[in-house]
């Protein structure tokens, strides 16, 4: 009985929540039809019937208190095998995450993000510097044109950089524009390749991009200047910062990623700021509004401008964790798919998942399972990758292998990582699912083209994925190594678009990406990183928008208090000096598994402590 009740305060709890986050979004509404907006008479109409039914319906939930304890006695159970035990529980049950003070500072949330609109402030002086030269990055396109007409008249000189420069060529392109004189700002389109068949000439875009900015990094370090250098990135998704999840330019919020990266990583030297054009604006009105946001010297780094004039902006709500109902269509039919599922964070979530779902899970990794690599009965006894290389030291000398430290640390961590895989799949067969795994390279197109044909042949069609594979190779900008920045920014991006193009996405059931709170807040060091995530943040409301049978969800994660592989005790500590909650395995494993189980139609959440930057 008392679990009886527990599941029927959640279910209160939940649409108390929904209720809650839907009124914040109506009082928006208000404040701005009292400015002297307008909407339509539909809108006005849905208003109307979701404040009167959604509160019937919580009280006739409240009401039904008595009848639905009651029945909940007689719930469907679901068999659970754990390590040491079995057990049953009711599936819409979570201890873990019910067991979280919301209330506590200290404890890890969940928040959804949400669209704000936000008044303008007022106008003061242009932002823009008063001379100077502008890199310009690109399409001359109508509006393009009007911009730098618009640069001009405010006395700044143009240098378009066109093509797809190296980080050689950057270097020349700037050094070329540091010869005329001060380089006072830069500006980048995303005006350029936006379909499915320019996505390898967009990527080239992005690291052309990528390297003008380093190179101009390096420019502003090299020469001070008592005023702001300007960074000013123009999108035209949606207007809204790509929420609307119905445009074909989604990929552009890999721009807003770099605004937020240089901003912190470069603050109180430049003036940094992205606008999102809704793309049926005229280019009048478009440059009439960027000049708004060039007087607005606000904190509002981006922002989203629609044609009504509205301004847009980013916020996140606090919602609660509940499971009102089992809304995973998963059956033991299904295949899921998980990049990256083998060891670490993202095995731990699937380990989690494994116990309250029936289907078969498909681990796709990096590292190829090697008979050379597997335990003895000397290395078994080794957990520490420190130790670990030790031994293998010890065996290279005694054997005559001539490798270096690095052969070393690459055999230890291999057979460290074969060990893992192992024990993740012993896991997940122990909860009663299949499992299986495949060795690939998410970011060879045709590798992964071969293997998921395989994996289609042998296992059976894909109906969810989990794209979980992500690497980080932290630096400044201007120290940012762009074959790094590839490999990171590769991973997130081509990894997601070389599975999506292998899967059915008429027929997909669920896919779940691993962002990161860096994607939302930026972060210092992790342009590449952070560029990655806030690429499929944008791309899980494009999915919703145009495959309503996906539940699409990207899950922007802070940072994990362990599960990252041989994560360094000083790191951890390091992360905690600087104002991070970390979040605990259990905590985070089971805000995962209640994604696929929960009824609220979150498509970016945010996994942390607060919804502010946690420095």
């Amino acid at each position: 009985m008392k679990q009886g009740r527990n599941v029927h305060r959640l279910q209160a709890d939940a649409l108390e929540a929904y209720w809650n986050s839907q009124n914040i979004k109506i009082k928006q509404l208000e404040s701005y039809v009292a400015q002297g907006g307008s909407i339509t008479p539909e809108l006005n109409r849905w208003i109307s019937d979701f404040q009167t039914s959604g509160m019937n319906a919580y009280e006739q939930l409240m009401r039904g208190q008595s009848l639905l304890m009651s029945c909940l006695t007689q719930a469907p159970t679901q068999t659970v095998y754990t390590e040491d035990k079995k057990e049953n529980i009711n599936l819409w049950a979570n201890p873990v995450i019910d067991a979280i003070d919301l209330n506590a500072p200290d404890t890890i949330k969940r928040l959804e993000v949400q669209l704000t609109q936000c008044a303008p402030i007022s106008r003061g002086a242009c932002a823009l510097p008063e001379c100077g030269t502008i890199l310009f990055l690109g399409e001359e396109d109508a509006y393009g044109k009007a911009l730098k007409a618009y640069l001009q008249n405010h006395g700044l000189e143009i240098l378009h950089i066109e093509g797809f420069p190296s980080e050689d060529e950057a270097e020349a392109k700037v050094a070329a524009a540091a010869e005329k004189g001060e380089i006072a700002g830069l500006v980048v389109l995303g005006n350029r390749y936006y379909g499915a068949e320019d996505r390898d000439r967009y990527y080239d875009y992005i690291l052309s991009i990528a390297a003008v900015i380093k190179r101009y990094v390096i420019y502003i370090r090299a020469h001070k200047s008592d005023s702001k250098r300007l960074f000013l990135f123009n999108t035209f998704i949606d207007g809204k910062l790509g929420m609307t999840g119905k445009s074909e330019y989604y990929h552009y919020g890999t721009l807003n990623g770099m605004a937020k990266c240089i901003e912190i990583e470069l603050r109180g030297m430049v003036y940094v700021k992205n606008v999102d054009f809704e793309p049926t604006l005229d280019v009048d009105t478009k440059i009439r509004y960027l000049d708004e946001e060039l007087h607005y010297y606000d904190s509002l780094q981006e922002v989203g401008r629609t044609a009504d004039g509205v301004r847009h902006r980013l916020s996140s709500v606090l919602t609660k964790s509940a499971v009102t109902e089992n809304y995973c269509t998963l059956s033991e039919n299904d295949v899921v798919l998980v990049s990256g599922g083998a060891r670490g964070v993202t095995s731990s979530c699937i380990l989690e998942l494994a116990k309250r779902v029936k289907c078969t899970f498909v681990l796709l990794g990096r590292a190829q399972i090697l008979e050379e690599n597997n335990d003895d009965e000397e290395t078994s006894a080794v957990t520490e990758l420190k130790d670990m290389k030790t031994l293998m030291a010890k065996r290279f000398k005694a054997q005559g292998h001539k490798g270096g430290l690095t052969a070393i640390e690459k055999k230890a961590r291999a057979v460290l990582s074969q060990r893992e895989l192992f024990g993740t799949m012993d896991k997940i067969r122990v909860t009663g699912n299949g499992v299986y795994y495949y060795s690939c390279d998410v970011n060879d197109r045709e590798s992964m083209k071969a293997v998921m044909a395989k994996i289609q042949q042998e296992v059976g069609k894909i109906t969810g994925v989990v794209h979980g594979a992500g690497i980080v190779s932290d630096s400044k900008i201007w120290n940012k190594d762009m074959k790094s920045f590839e490999r990171v920014f590769g991973t997130k991006y081509k990894g997601l678009n070389n599975i999506m193009d292998c899967v059915d996405k008429n027929t997909l059931k669920v896919l779940v990406m691993f962002s990161s709170l860096s994607g939302y807040f930026g972060n210092d060091g992790q342009i590449d990183y952070v560029s990655g995530n806030e690429y499929m943040d944008k791309y899980a409301y494009y999915i919703r928008e145009h495959y309503p049978n996906c539940r699409a969800v990207a899950i922007n994660w802070g940072a994990w208090n362990g599960g990252m592989m041989y994560i360094d005790s000083l790191y951890i500590s390091t992360l905690k000096e600087k104002g991070y909650i970390l979040i605990p395995l259990g905590v985070g494993a089971n805000y995962f598994a209640n994604e696929f189980l929960m009824g609220l139609p979150s498509t970016q959440i945010l996994i942390n402590n607060t919804g502010n930057p946690p420095v």
